[in-house]
């Protein structure tokens, strides 16, 4: 599963260009100026670069303006490896052949850093690792002063591939351990604006790697990450992460109400940020589990069909990349639809599992209110509590008294201790709902008073009964009544 914030984008618009000494100075800081523009442009319209660049590469090869043809090229990558890997691959053969012809070994690392982003994102996470190690090994070998900042960014993108392809290969440890050598990197920046924002998306790739073996570990990643502020707009991509992150968190500790907070925050965050696929499975598929654990089968159901929307996208995803690279030597194919096809069935059969468990348990739901309704009707009072008693308790539950539990075991002793004799886990929330039940206020009661919707109060009967063992043809409050 793909847990981590990419920092590549940011790294490659980010080129201070110092070289005007080759050619005619005036024309070479026209095309610099005409460079940084696409790099901007980029960011915003990628076509719209993209299509812009062959026309400037005749300008800068004409003027022998090296570093511009470089650039420009990188560029080319850039854009090819978020479009289509197998022009990305060539792009990059283009590079590499610049990059010698130059004896350029600044650009010779950026070669192998785009051959590890092709690998990691063609589900070859050794070649990629590989590629990693060779990218370091030559950025720590350029002297280039006017560099420096360039070089660390790449080498924190190179060391952000590394961990991709460790969580990859479910190496969470070595994961976490090339993000803090990043880390060592990003405080070496002198631009403390970007250093800041580098670092909050840092913290939570490393919160990320440590989801796989300690969670408090990644809770306190993530909480560094978000002391660091909202930052400017494209910091949303980092929130996400940072909600996707708490949501498997609080998942993992059953605390599902922050859960599904956190999950719902990131889903909410979607349309506003390119996430991977694998991340979005990931919301819909914890979303669906959580939901199906708490009973609340209608929405499990909803996020299993988005889950299933999802995995056909990532299928249909598959074709467009590595499907258009099988006859190229430098990847081999992987081939994952078979897996693909299987996990949609096994959802659609899940799906069906659920509708009908869930139309039989609706129209167990329908007869048991029915039958509840009629015994209230028939049998309105309440057992060992005189009227005055019972009208002060009920007055209680109207206004929502804090004390209204103190009161009631007061009169019913006994009840806590049968309960917990029959499920010694049950929680507070549930004891005060037995209680409403032992006090005979009916599911419209019951919803008025605590401000939540009809059909809760049913989901929380069918739950009670299962932890209590009701039998379904026992009325719960004929059941209680006798309690």
């Amino acid at each position: 599963m793909n847990r981590t914030l990419a920092i590549f984008i940011f790294i490659f618009f980010s080129t201070i260009f110092a070289f005007a000494q080759e050619g005619n100075a005036a024309k070479i800081k026209i095309l610099q100026d005409k460079i940084t523009e696409i790099q901007k442009l980029s960011t915003k319209n990628p076509d719209k670069a993209f299509s812009q660049i062959d026309g400037l590469m005749q300008e800068v090869k004409k003027e022998g303006y090296r570093e511009g043809e470089l650039t420009l090229l990188v560029i080319k990558c850039w854009y090819f490896t978020n479009k289509d890997l197998k022009k990305a691959i060539t792009a990059t053969q283009e590079l590499q052949v610049k990059a010698e012809e130059y004896e350029s070994t600044y650009y010779r690392g950026i070669v192998h850093e785009y051959f590890s982003v092709i690998y990691a994102r063609s589900e070859l996470p050794d070649k990629a690792l590989e590629e990693s190690e060779a990218a370091i090994k030559l950025l720590d070998q350029v002297s280039d002063k006017s560099k420096r900042h360039d070089v660390v960014m790449h080498k924190v993108n190179v060391y952000t591939i590394a961990n991709e392809a460790y969580t990859a290969k479910k190496k969470y440890r070595e994961a976490v351990q090339v993000l803090l050598k990043a880390n060592k990197e990003i405080e070496s920046l002198e631009d403390s604006e970007r250093k800041q924002f580098i670092l909050k998306a840092n913290y939570t790739n490393i919160a990320g790697g440590y989801i796989g073996f300690d969670i408090d570990s990644a809770e306190y990643y993530v909480n560094r990450s978000v002391l660091l502020g909202n930052g400017d707009g494209r910091s949303d991509i980092i929130q996400f992460n940072n909600h996707l992150h708490l949501g498997y968190i609080y998942k993992k500790r059953k605390d599902y109400g922050q859960a599904i907070m956190n999950y719902k925050k990131a889903e909410s965050q979607l349309p506003y940020i390119n996430s991977t696929l694998e991340n979005i499975n990931l919301i819909y598929g914890d979303l669906a589990e959580i939901y199906k654990s708490m009973d609340s089968l209608e929405q499990a159901n909803q996020y299993l069909q988005k889950l299933q929307h999802s995995l056909l996208q990532q299928e249909q995803n598959k074709n467009k990349s590595l499907h258009k690279i099988i006859d190229d030597e430098l990847l081999k194919e992987k081939n994952y639809s078979l897996y693909i096809v299987i996990g949609s069935v096994v959802i659609i059969i899940l799906m069906l599992v659920f509708l009908v468990h869930l139309q039989r348990k609706n129209r167990l739901l329908r007869l048991q209110e029915k039958a509840s309704e009629q015994y209230l009707k028939e049998h309105p009072e309440v057992k060992t509590v005189d009227e005055t008693t019972l009208s002060r308790l009920m007055e209680m539950v109207k206004n929502n008294d804090a004390v209204f539990m103190t009161a009631f075991h007061t009169h019913f002793p006994t009840f806590l201790e049968k309960l917990r004799a029959i499920h010694p886990a049950i929680v507070p929330s549930e004891i005060e709902f037995c209680a409403l039940l032992k006090l005979n206020l009916s599911t419209k009661d019951i919803a008025r008073y605590k401000n939540i919707e009809p059909k809760s109060v049913q989901n929380k009967k069918y739950r009670i009964r299962k932890k209590l063992n009701i039998p379904d043809d026992v009325d719960i409050y004929f059941w209680f009544n006798k309690f």
